[in-house]
């Protein structure tokens, strides 16, 4: 919380815009390998961005995220 404040741009770029790519590229491989589990591993950083993004704009109802911490 405190680098987002701090450096905005910098945490936009570092964390935001990955984040949006990461959520993209999960949601292409789900639609191109509906049967398949996908394992993806991220530092703490990112996963409750990577999360939001995925629940807001996933329109893929058989993705199912587990996140450990």
């Amino acid at each position: 919380k405190k680098t987002e404040e701090r450096y905005p741009n910098v945490y936009k770029v570092l964390v935001t815009e990955r984040n949006h790519f990461m959520a993209a590229a999960l949601r292409q491989i789900s639609m191109n390998e509906p049967d398949k589990k996908i394992l993806a591993v991220v530092g703490a950083g990112h996963l409750k961005g990577l999360e939001e993004e995925l629940k807001c704009n996933s329109q893929n109802h058989h993705l199912q995220l587990n996140s450990q911490s």
